[in-house]
């Protein structure tokens, strides 16, 4: 029996659980933040990687003793897919993701024009 985070209860057969692996998300402590930004092509690349590295960098939480990138992934005719990487406790994930996600959203709107989304 489990319990997840929004307070839900599951029940797992014994017999699932032995045909079946399964993922620890907190047993390592640390954990790596992969949120994917796309944006226009004709939005500057290298600007837009200076800009998520400092939102990165100015996050509260994430540990700066860990590798912080932001990655270019994928590109077409019209847009550009970044990865923005950062590391955190298993414990601070989803307030990272989150107030991360909502700070590269404000900043993309506030300094960058045609923003995908």
């Amino acid at each position: 029996t489990l319990n997840t985070p929004d307070n839900k209860k599951v029940n797992i057969p014994n017999s699932y659980l032995s045909n079946t692996s399964t993922i620890n998300y907190t047993s390592n402590g640390i954990r790596r933040i992969d949120i994917k930004v796309s944006i226009s092509n004709n939005i500057d690349t290298k600007r837009i990687k200076e800009k998520l590295l400092y939102i990165a960098n100015n996050t509260p939480l994430v540990l700066k003793d860990q590798p912080i990138n932001v990655v270019l992934c994928d590109y077409d005719t019209t847009s550009q897919t970044l990865y923005v990487r950062v590391w955190c406790r298993s414990e601070d994930y989803m307030k990272i993701y989150y107030d991360m996600n909502e700070n590269i959203k404000y900043e993309i709107d506030r300094e960058f024009i045609n923003f995908k989304g």
